[in-house]
This record gives C-alpha cells, sequence and structure tokens, in this order.
C-alpha cells in the first residue's frame, strides 16, 4: 500500500513537471517572437528617421520633437517600406497567425543633441497579440 503511494506520488509529481515544460516552452517561444519583432519594428522605424525624415525637418522641428517624439505606426513604416523594397510580411503573431496591429504598432523616436541623423531614442509599441 505504501509503495503505491510513493507510486502515485511520483507518476503526479512527473506530470505536474511535465506541465510545467510545456507552458515553459510556449512563454519562451512567445517571448522570443515578440523580442525579435519589435527589434524589427525599431530597425524599420530607425530607417524611415535616418533616411527619410530627418532630412524634412529643421533643427529647431527637432528641437521641439525631442520633448513630444514623432509617432510612426505600422501602416506608415509598411508604406515606406514599400519605396525601398523591404518586406514587412514578418509583423504578423505565428500562433494565430494574426498580422499585427498597424495602427496601434508604432514608434516614437525622440530626437536628441546634437541633433544629427542617428542621434535619437527610439520606443517602440508592438500590438500582435503577445
Amino acid at each position: 500500500m505504501k509503495n503505491k503511494k510513493i507510486v502515485l506520488m511520483v507518476v503526479i509529481a512527473l506530470f505536474c513537471a511535465l506541465i510545467l515544460i510545456i507552458c515553459y516552452k510556449k512563454i519562451s517561444s512567445s517571448s522570443r517572437e515578440e523580442t525579435k519583432l519589435n527589434q524589427e519594428l525599431s530597425d524599420l522605424g530607425s530607417d524611415f528617421y535616418q533616411n527619410f525624415f530627418y532630412q524634412q525637418l529643421t533643427e529647431e522641428e527637432l528641437k521641439t520633437y525631442a520633448s513630444v517624439g514623432i509617432t510612426i505606426n505600422l501602416d506608415s513604416l509598411d508604406k515606406y517600406a514599400m519605396t525601398i523594397n523591404r518586406n514587412t510580411d514578418m509583423f504578423v503573431n505565428s500562433k494565430t497567425k494574426e498580422g499585427c496591429n498597424t495602427t496601434n504598432s508604432k514608434v516614437t523616436i525622440y530626437p536628441v543633441e546634437p541633433y544629427k541623423n542617428t542621434d535619437f531614442n527610439i520606443v517602440v509599441s508592438l500590438e500582435c497579440g503577445f
């Protein structure tokens, strides 16, 4: 009788461990995908700012944007990406197969001194159902 209880406890413990491993793998996989998409969006936003938008701004405008930021959503970045032959098809949640929200997924760029095209901070907001 005592051996049966021990075997039952071991089986339950193994089952719980298996469930924990499965949950960890799902969470870890989702986290890696989200990190990758955040980096992709940051890279695209940086490219947009450095190679397109920055050239259209005066130093006075850059100083103004330093505090309020320049927000560009994924929809606008997608249009820019088409002009430079860059693919944005990767902005999809691989679990649900749904595309990221192109209005609410965005980057906000904050120019910083000395206001050259590489002098900025970028904040990414990604809405993909993670």
